[in-house]
């Protein structure tokens, strides 16, 4: 396969520490810019009663321990259910509502507790997009086009099916009597990029390879951006951001480039053929501005859109398909791991091999190793992250929060309590399979115990009416790459790794994939 070139003047770790850095030394000597009240009854996490303002030594907890911040104020504050402060990117500080609130939180209305509102501060689209002349809204139908896409799955899964052994084979290989060494990170990025751009853009442009590249460079950049200018005080955000947005203009530039040709036949079909139009995301996003925002019906305005869309079909998808590839061959040795999955594809295979939510349904091994992967091994560690949009809004435990906060909470701690699960920090690849089948075995839905259900020790999705809706072709996705996988290739850890995978790494709140996993792939003679 022909070499694509990355972004290496810097990693996203480094430029993750980096930004953090800068953005930390910044925002100490200018914080006078921001802040936000903060009421007195609120403890700060390390903090003695009385003190009005993080200490260096606790800022730079969450920086270089944030695992530990994270059980210590679930120990202290979330079991007892206490709201507490907690530092985070420069001299932000994010107000954590203990678990036991998870009711109270999911009730509020949008208007009362905005999610919205929320992801665009997390995620800067006013910087990280590349033009801060946007205007500071979501892209345009990506809700309309997640919901749509999600009623047509069934219908799209033959053809993401064929994406998925397309780029498996593309990056994998077909030789029977070699071993090829993956870099697990980069090559599952590109068969992200492929897989999930077939849900977002449709063929041909998926499988071009300019563009995949463009994408996931664009997704990188993203994410350290968002940190830099998150990390800033508001007033410096402007000030920073156009040389900041450089890079992240080149890469959008380059998908400009590729998504003409698209744009052009998609805008023909939007024209000239009512009946039978794509139900990928992007027909989904073109349909809705002709109906609503005919004004941003332009080559400039959705490249810029399909970039933010893709990037937030593939970054995670990326990180979860490669952790979960790396447990399953570390869980191998002791719980017979791939045998028992390849048991489970082949009474897929021989029951038909549709592939439907039905049939997704019926894989409970493979949808227990997928969340147990992310039950330990997810990218983000917060859950319901939400902004206050009144004035005069009282928790639960007596906390008034100021107008503008965040607010949010903790996942991680909640994914690995012993009063939740058995050895909570084990890896456990059929842990929910047994439990389901307990559940059945006394009468009852196991559902609430799959991949795709939300809850109090499954909130990597969110929960309630505002839950993550990607979660639905994320299944499919997951599911139908780790089966292809499985079926057509022997996998294993290099020699040196001694059967273990290497551990990921936390920055700050967000668990990484180390970029330098490898594994070994070799085609299978025999599929069945």
């Amino acid at each position: 396969m022909e070499a694509i070139a990355h972004f290496n003047t810097i990693s996203a770790f480094q430029g993750l520490a980096l930004s953090a850095i800068i953005a930390f030394l910044a925002a100490s000597l200018l914080s006078v810019f921001s802040g936000i009240y903060i009421p007195p009854n609120l403890p700060r996490i390390r903090e003695p009663k009385g003190n009005f303002s993080f200490s260096i030594r606790t800022r730079l907890a969450y920086y270089n321990d944030a695992k530990a911040l994270f059980q210590e104020i679930y120990d202290k504050y979330g079991k007892v259910g206490k709201t507490v402060l907690m530092p985070g990117l420069g001299q932000r500080c994010e107000f954590i509502l203990p678990n036991s609130s998870l009711k109270w939180l999911t009730s509020q209305t949008q208007n009362i507790l905005n999610n919205h509102e929320s992801l665009l501060e997390l995620d800067q689209f006013e910087y990280t997009r590349g033009w801060v002349c946007l205007p500071l809204v979501l892209p345009v139908g990506t809700h309309i086009g997640s919901l749509d896409i999600n009623t047509n799955l069934d219908n799209l899964a033959s053809g993401l099916n064929e994406e998925v052994e397309n780029a498996i084979d593309s990056w994998f290989g077909n030789d029977t009597k070699e071993w090829k060494e993956i870099s697990v990170l980069h090559d599952v990025r590109f068969i992200v990029a492929q897989v999930s751009g077939y849900l977002t853009v449709g063929k041909p442009l998926c499988r071009n390879e300019k563009y995949q590249s463009a994408i996931i460079n664009y997704g990188e950049l993203f994410v350290i951006n968002a940190g830099l200018m998150g990390s800033l005080p508001k007033r410096l955000r402007p000030l920073l951001a156009p040389l900041a947005a450089l890079p992240i203009r080149y890469y959008l530039l380059r998908i400009k480039q590729q998504f003409k040709p698209q744009f052009e036949q998609r805008m023909k079909l939007l024209q000239t053929q009512l009946q039978d139009q794509p139900i990928d995301h992007l027909q989904k996003m073109l349909q809705y501005a002709l109906k609503n925002r005919p004004t941003e019906l332009n080559h400039y305005e959705l490249s810029i859109r399909v970039a933010v869309s893709h990037f937030g079909a593939s970054h995670q998808t990326s990180i979860s398909m490669s952790n979960i590839l790396l447990n399953i061959l570390d869980s191998d040795p002791e719980y017979n791991t791939i045998s028992i999955l390849r048991q489970e594809i082949a009474q897929f295979r021989a029951a038909g091999g549709v592939w439907s939510k039905s049939s997704l349904a019926k894989m409970v091994q493979l949808d227990s190793i997928i969340r147990e992967t992310l039950r330990l091994h997810s990218f983000g560690n917060r859950g319901l992250m939400r902004r206050v949009m009144v004035d005069n809004l009282w928790t639960e435990d007596g906390i008034l929060l100021p107008k503008h906060a965040d607010v949010s909470i903790l996942a991680y701690p909640a994914h690995t309590d012993p009063n939740s699960f058995v050895d909570p920090l084990k890896f456990d690849p059929f842990r929910f399979a047994r439990l389901r089948e307990k559940v059945a075995l006394q009468g009852e839905n196991g559902s609430s115990l799959s991949f795709v259900s939300t809850g109090a020790t499954n909130l990597q999705f969110g929960h309630g009416r505002q839950a993550c809706p990607g979660r639905f072709p994320l299944d499919f996705m997951l599911k139908m790459m780790i089966a292809y996988i499985l079926t057509n290739y022997d996998v294993e850890f290099p020699e040196a790794y001694n059967g273990r995978r290497p551990e990921t790494i936390w920055k700050a709140e967000a668990q990484f994939v180390p970029s330098g996993a490898k594994v070994l792939v070799k085609r299978r003679t025999e599929t069945s």
